[in-house]
């Protein structure tokens, strides 16, 4: 490789770094997976599904019609899987 074309490389590596959001959790539980995880070996319909950063950490919330036809919604955290308070949001 040309060295110039080197540097033409690094220069749009580094704006793909600096254009990172600062400080926000990588989830590690996808909106997929979250999913699978929640509905599996149920008859549940999932109504709506939306990753959301509340307090800069992604929240996965899922609202479904159960087996028995109500609606209810499961917020799970995205980087480690397990269910949120829902009085965190207020």
């Amino acid at each position: 490789m040309k060295p110039s074309f080197n540097v033409i490389i690094l220069f749009f590596l580094s704006l793909t770094v600096s254009f990172a959001e600062p400080n926000v959790a990588i989830p590690a539980l996808t909106l997929d997976q979250a999913i699978n995880k929640l509905t599996k070996g149920t008859q549940s319909k999932v109504l709506k599904a939306k990753t959301k950063l509340i307090s800069e950490k992604p929240i996965h919330s899922i609202r479904i019609l159960t087996e028995k036809g109500r609606l209810k919604r499961v917020d799970i955290d995205a980087t480690t899987g397990r269910l949120v308070d829902q009085s965190m949001e207020k």
